[in-house]
């Protein structure tokens, strides 16, 4: 753009840049107004291309073994067919959960609702009877007891209050219920068509890119592309594996001991583990308060069943199923996770650890093409 040879055109170009910097700095509020437009008018296509990459890592496998069962058959009719046996197992995975698992959630919740007021009301004496046999002075001990039950007359004064406000939730989740199908609608559409033509897309970038930018940061791009597909596919493959054998040892063991509600519980655990670093521990502990609803008694032996499964998972499972493919530090995954939680809240959290990643290794590809330099190039 600024290699033109022109100076008038090189000239206007710098004023246009100048005023927009000098708008966006006098009202900053219009730059993120016109990042927020953008982002609602592209927010289907985002999502749709993003289903398309995480159905791509299914549609490839189910692909390759279409081709094998019929050689003969036209690419066109492969695709076709790949495509309908990836959503059909996608429609399956969501009907199984909206069937079997949603009502198990949906009454540990409600249990949960109206048990924990009567649990919390309970609590002070639960404690004055352990205050007492560890030998609290009368005076600690109702200290103690005032504080508690204020605490618990808040919870129970914003549980019933929670009620009044589930009618208001559902009015505007029925208002909006027609705009969001025809979003997941659109979603859908567009992730079908960029699975069906995804070499075709992928051509095109690729024409565009050598038509308008030079051999080096071309090559740089190009290489760019395939660690991002590399890092995004092992990272979510390896998560969404690892969530699995979560759930799958939480349910296992719930049966196996005689948890409470094991199913409901197993699922939340599961999900909780697809967020990296943090997500387990929040399933842990949304599961030992499940457990302490249903019966206060077991919530300490489950609290000990799921510290010693997750150290399995963390210790065993991790290590290869996502560790190896990642090839980054604990520490950088602490750091990316809670940078990316302060840009983007859970979406932010999830897409740091393969981004972080991806910077890794470009940063240490570059030090190692530097080492192996010759000094005089180094210098240079």
């Amino acid at each position: 753009m600024f290699k033109s040879k022109s100076p008038t055109r090189r000239t206007l170009w710098l004023i246009v840049i100048a005023g927009v910097v000098y708008s966006v700095a006098q009202r900053p509020e219009r730059l993120t107004g016109l990042l927020s437009y953008i982002w609602s008018a592209l927010r289907c296509v985002t999502a749709g291309l993003f289903l398309a990459f995480v159905l791509n890592l299914m549609l490839v496998p189910i692909e390759s073994a279409v081709g094998k069962l019929f050689k003969k058959a036209k690419p066109g009719l492969k695709r076709g067919i790949g495509l309908a046996v990836t959503y059909l197992i996608a429609l399956a995975m969501i009907a199984l959960t909206a069937y079997s698992i949603i009502p198990s959630l949906r009454n540990a919740a409600d249990t949960a609702i109206s048990r924990l007021p009567e649990a919390f009301q309970m609590l002070p004496g639960v404690v004055t009877d352990i205050l007492t046999k560890l030998g609290a002075t009368a005076d600690k001990i109702a200290s103690i007891n005032e504080t508690l039950n204020n605490a618990a007359t808040l919870v129970v004064e914003y549980i019933s209050g929670s009620v009044t406000q589930i009618a208001g939730f559902a009015f505007n989740f029925t208002t909006g219920l027609v705009g969001g199908l025809l979003d997941v609608v659109l979603t859908i559409a567009i992730s079908v068509y960029a699975l069906a033509g995804k070499e075709r897309v992928s051509r095109f970038v690729s024409e565009l890119l050598t038509a308008y930018m030079p051999e080096k940061p071309r090559g740089f791009v190009f290489d760019l592309r395939t660690l991002v597909y590399e890092k995004f596919s092992e990272f979510f493959k390896g998560q969404v594996l690892e969530a699995i054998i979560l759930g799958v040892m939480c349910f296992i063991g719930m049966l196996v001991f005689g948890f409470p509600n094991p199913a409901a519980i197993s699922v939340v655990v599961g999900l909780c583990a697809i967020v990296p670093v943090i997500g387990p521990w929040v399933g842990s502990v949304s599961g030992i308060l499940l457990t302490m609803v249903y019966n206060p008694s077991m919530a300490l032996w489950f609290a000990l069943y799921i510290l010693v499964i997750q150290q399995v998972e963390d210790n065993v499972f991790y290590p290869r199923i996502v560790g190896k493919q990642m090839k980054v530090s604990g520490l950088l995954v602490l750091c990316a996770v809670v940078i990316g939680g302060e840009i983007h809240g859970m979406l932010g959290i999830i897409l740091a650890v393969p981004l972080s990643a991806v910077v890794y290794e470009l940063i240490s590809q570059r030090v190692k093409r530097r080492l192996s330099a010759p000094k005089e190039e180094i210098e240079k």
